[in-house]
């Protein structure tokens, strides 16, 4: 067997936070004691493994860690696939793990999944509140846990998902949804009170739209609307 790494994600070095906890650190999630060594180390990025059979399996791994170095969570992707003109997947496992500072895996999810180009996971800075995007039979689901696993607010459920959002304090989030074959809409919702607004994706401004700590809605430089 031959394992190769395909790609890799690539981040910039950063000081161990103080006291001890998890950083990103190049293409790895780094686990440092308090005084600043190296415990644990996972590895990110896109990998390869050639298997018997002429099959191959596919993996890939992501990560992040709170600002503060609290929180951080490992995601995995594996896929086993027969190559050909069109690669067929033969079977596919989806594995979450959320982080405590001294490595201890704080809940787990075997749904959670994302479109291209959306990470399955966005944090809050301090990494207590966690927007989790899960796949299932029916379509897409987008939800607000807290450290402990708990579900505090289900921000969208829909067969399509093109973008999800956080605030930084994690009170505030948005979803980018829809039907497979009707146009999509923004829903925002103020993660404590559950207050949801919507706006139809084509009568939206354009550019990608931010949410601030306060719960404005951002596109640009204006204010489309307010949670708060």
């Amino acid at each position: 067997m031959i394992l190769l790494a395909v790609a890799s994600i690539a981040a910039e070095p950063q000081p161990p936070p103080i006291g001890g906890g998890w950083r990103q650190s190049g293409a790895s999630l780094v686990l440092f004691d308090a005084q600043g060594a190296p415990l644990d180390e996972i590895g990110l990025g896109e990998f390869r493994e050639e298997l018997r059979g002429g099959l191959i399996q596919r993996s890939s791994l992501k990560g992040g860690a709170s600002a503060d170095g609290r929180f951080a969570w490992r995601w995995k992707k594996t896929q086993t696939v027969r190559p050909g003109r069109a690669d067929r997947v033969l079977g596919s496992t989806v594995s979450l793990s959320y982080l405590g500072s001294n490595g201890e895996p704080l809940w787990s999810s075997d749904s959670a999944d994302a479109p291209a180009g959306i990470e399955p996971v966005i944090q809050s800075g301090d990494g207590e509140t966690a927007l989790v995007v899960s796949k299932s039979s029916w379509g897409w689901s987008a939800a607000c846990l807290s450290y402990a696993g708990t579900r505090v607010a289900e921000v969208a459920a829909a067969q399509r998902i093109e973008r999800v959002a956080l605030s930084r304090n994690g009170k505030f989030a948005l979803a980018l949804s829809g039907p497979i074959d009707a146009p999509l809409s923004y829903t925002f919702i103020d993660v404590s009170s559950g207050t949801r607004k919507s706006l139809r994706a084509v009568e939206a401004p354009f550019g990608i739209f931010a949410i601030e700590n306060d719960g404005a809605v951002l596109s640009s430089s204006s204010t489309v609307l307010r949670l708060r």
